[in-house]
């Protein structure tokens, strides 16, 4: 999306004219908002921390302390 300031205008042909006009006229610059892409990276490796299935035998033992 082609940014002028704080003017947002749409990736479309019309919408990136617009912008350039935009920028000629006020003399800021043109910058698209889209920073790239590829993979995305978690924090940790994205792996799940704790017990996923519980049974209910752990769940009373966890809960009242016997089983």
């Amino acid at each position: 999306m082609p940014v002028v300031g704080n003017k947002r205008f749409d990736y479309t042909p019309i919408g990136e004219a617009a912008a350039k006009s935009y920028s000629e006229s006020s003399g800021m610059p043109v910058r698209n908002n889209y920073r790239g892409g590829g993979k995305l990276h978690y924090a940790g490796g994205g792996r799940p921390t704790g017990t996923v299935i519980e049974t209910e035998q752990d769940r009373v033992q966890r809960r009242f302390g016997c089983s």
